[in-house]
C-alpha cells in the first residue's frame, strides 16, 4: 500500500456507503456526518478480521480501530 495507513481507513470510512448507513439514523436529528478521525488502527491477517469467510489472502489488513465521526448541524 503506498498510502498511509490512517489515511487509507479514513478514506474507506468517509465512504458515502459507510456514512450514509449511519445517516439514516440521524436522519430526524438536525446532524449529519461532517469528517472522520482515527485514534488507533490494528493490523492483522485475513484470520484475524472478526466474520470474514473469504478466501485468506497473504498480507495484512485493518482489523481494529478507534473511529470518531464528528458530526454537525444540517
Amino acid at each position: 500500500m503506498s498510502m498511509d495507513l490512517y489515511k487509507y481507513v479514513r478514506t474507506i470510512l468517509s465512504n458515502r456507503e459507510v456514512t450514509g448507513q449511519f445517516e439514516e439514523t440521524l436522519e430526524n436529528s438536525g446532524f449529519k456526518i461532517v469528517s472522520v478521525t482515527l485514534e488507533k488502527v490494528c493490523v492483522g491477517r485475513f484470520s484475524d478480521v472478526p466474520l470474514y469467510k473469504g478466501k485468506m489472502l497473504p498480507g495484512k489488513v485493518p482489523v481494529d480501530a478507534v473511529v470518531w465521526f464528528r458530526l454537525g448541524r444540517k
